[in-house]
């Protein structure tokens, strides 16, 4: 068994209360990976939106060392810990590479940052699939179409 990929998220809001900032230690002993993921942006973007950056470090101590020198930064200018019951930030704090992937897509909108994140772990997207189904007859891997349900309208939708 391999171990667990190691999160640990800060979020940051500003005083003015317009703008965010959050810093993610990600360590995966497995790969010895450890990346600092910062992302920043305006209050209305900060479910999974903003800016970001992935920056790879050669071991936990310097990763956590940038992530305290960031976090001194932002304190220094109007930023304070908010607890955010959301995505990373929601409960758990070590994931197997299994379930890596799932945390990420319900914490960044864009796919572009998570792919980032599992390239820079060492892992690749969807090779987690829970829908993929094997065929045992010729060795074929299937996924299966997720199902979702026609969103509910009215009798006044599209009558323009």
């Amino acid at each position: 068994m391999s171990d667990p990929i190691h999160i640990t998220p800060k979020y940051y809001l500003h005083e003015s209360g317009t703008k965010f900032y959050e810093v993610i230690e990600i360590w995966h002993p497995d790969q010895n990976r450890f990346l600092l993921v910062k992302r920043w942006g305006k209050v209305t973007a900060r479910f999974g939106g903003g800016e970001h950056k992935i920056e790879p470090y050669l071991g936990q101590r310097a990763c956590s060392a940038a992530a305290d020198k960031i976090i001194h930064q932002k304190e220094g200018r109007g930023y304070a810990r908010t607890p955010l019951d959301w995505g990373l930030h929601a409960g758990a704090t070590t994931f197997l590479p299994s379930t890596i992937e799932k945390a990420l897509k319900s914490h960044f909108d864009n796919y572009d940052v998570r792919d980032g994140i599992m390239h820079q772990l060492g892992l690749e997207m969807g090779a987690h699939m829970d829908t993929a189904v094997m065929d045992e007859a010729d060795d074929i891997i299937s996924e299966e179409p997720a199902v979702v349900p026609e969103p509910v309208r009215g009798e006044e939708w599209g009558s323009w």
